[in-house]
């Protein structure tokens, strides 16, 4: 019997390991290198939150447990929620590079929306919050201390407009409510998105913690999730596709039939909703970068184009993405509201498929 359940939990952790999905519900399955954790499944995922413990915990179900009432309430909210369990009960980069991994796949496979995603730790489970968010922040934008002293690359955070919150009893024996000050303010100092709750209390224990700070920390990430955690730091900065400077001599090349433009405004777009949906959504997705397969990409900041140059170009003024006849200067499609990535893909691959006919 034992070797029939140890055989069931192998084959639920290799399913999740391929890209197939888990059934709504709780699993407990390991990563690839061997990180146990415990994950919360909704029937449509509109996010993902890792829920990280400090140390002393002796296994998985002890870390599990102490999380359940939270895992509960962000998986009724469409959240997949995810609680690890750090083997020697200490989280070492390896390990945090597992649950990154981890990430991108459980994104992949649920289709989770990107940046729509945490990271909430407790005690030294706090500077492991922040790591994995600042070492996967397309997918995760918001880190939460619960009497954590985090260090954090202030400057990272502010570039890649991610979120601190932390949250500290003012008389914390073990962490001094000192340390969530110095994070706090160092984001603060760059005018980072950040929030620091000072709360009375004399405890260090988890239990503590979570009781006192859930309400606090549920409002301030829901808000972020709703107002900004889509918001581009720097626009233009996607690395999904191998993208070169627009110019007008691109149409005087006899070589290109077919060219991708992504036209933006560094200056004003940073809130565009068209510019989060193309680089979070569209440019990295595999089905995308597929279709688009050998028609060169340019990317044009309108910002910085003289006069002239937006006057010859009108056609490419606003905001979004072109597919564009090279030899007639003229966008054969265009996209500059969000839409179906597939079926984006697919009418570029039958576009991409009717010009390579053409050229024969």
């Amino acid at each position: 019997m034992r070797w029939v359940v140890a055989m069931m939990l192998l084959l639920l952790g290799a399913a999740l390991v391929c890209g197939e999905k888990l059934p709504p519900g709780v699993h407990t399955q390991k990563t690839a290198g061997g990180v146990p954790f415990v994950v919360h499944i909704p029937r449509k995922a509109s996010g993902m939150i890792f829920l990280l413990h400090g140390a002393g915990f002796r296994d998985i179900n002890d870390a599990s447990n102490v999380w359940r009432g939270w895992a509960q309430d962000w998986a009724k909210k469409g959240f997949i929620v995810v609680i690890p369990y750090a083997k020697g009960g200490a989280w070492s980069d390896a390990q945090l590079g597992e649950l990154g991994r981890l990430a991108a796949e459980l994104a992949a496979t649920y289709s989770v929306p990107r940046r729509m995603g945490a990271a909430i730790g407790h005690s030294s489970g706090a500077e492991a919050a922040f790591k994995l968010v600042a070492a996967n922040p397309s997918l995760l934008s918001a880190a939460i201390s619960l009497g954590g002293q985090p260090k954090l690359n202030a400057q990272l955070f502010k570039e890649k407009n991610l979120a601190g919150y932390f949250f500290h009893f003012k008389n914390d024996p073990t962490v001094p409510v000192s340390a969530a000050r110095s994070a706090y303010n160092s984001l603060k100092a760059l005018s980072a998105e950040t929030q620091l709750k000072e709360a009375d209390g004399n405890s260090h224990a988890i239990e503590f913690y979570l009781a006192q700070s859930r309400q606090t920390v549920d409002a301030w990430l829901n808000r972020w999730f709703r107002t900004k955690a889509r918001f581009l730091g720097k626009v233009g900065q996607d690395d999904s596709l191998k993208w070169q400077e627009f110019s007008e001599n691109l149409f005087q090349n006899p070589a290109l039939k077919l060219v991708l433009i992504y036209s933006y405004d560094s200056k004003k777009d940073g809130k565009s909703k068209v510019c989060q949906w193309l680089e979070w959504d569209i440019f990295p997705n595999k089905e995308f970068q597929e279709a688009v397969r050998g028609i060169p990409c340019y990317k044009w900041d309108r910002a910085g184009a003289d006069k002239e140059l937006l006057k010859k170009f009108s056609k490419f003024k606003r905001t979004g993405l072109y597919l564009v006849d090279v030899a007639k200067q003229k966008p054969i499609k265009s996209y500059k509201s969000p839409r179906s990535v597939r079926k984006i893909a697919k009418e570029i691959a039958r576009l991409k498929e009717k010009y390579e006919k053409q050229k024969k």
